[in-house]
């Protein structure tokens, strides 16, 4: 869980994104790959703002450069 929250001082304006986050680390034959998924709920934001909720899901491949 984090936040990455930002204030327009010339607006007078918050922006309070609250994401929750899970992933987690396979492997498919030799190759790591990491999978995760997100929500994100705006605590605050502009009225001209981003929708309510949001989601995310991402897999990112991994290449250790192991000895």
């Amino acid at each position: 869980m984090d936040t990455e929250s930002t204030f327009d001082w010339l607006n007078d304006q918050w922006s309070v994104p609250i994401n929750f986050e899970i992933a987690k680390l396979v492997k498919f034959g030799t190759q790591p790959v990491q999978f995760q998924v997100g929500v994100r709920y705006w605590a605050d934001k502009p009225d001209t703002g981003a929708h309510d909720f949001g989601a995310r899901f991402n897999f990112i491949f991994l290449f250790p450069t192991g000895k």
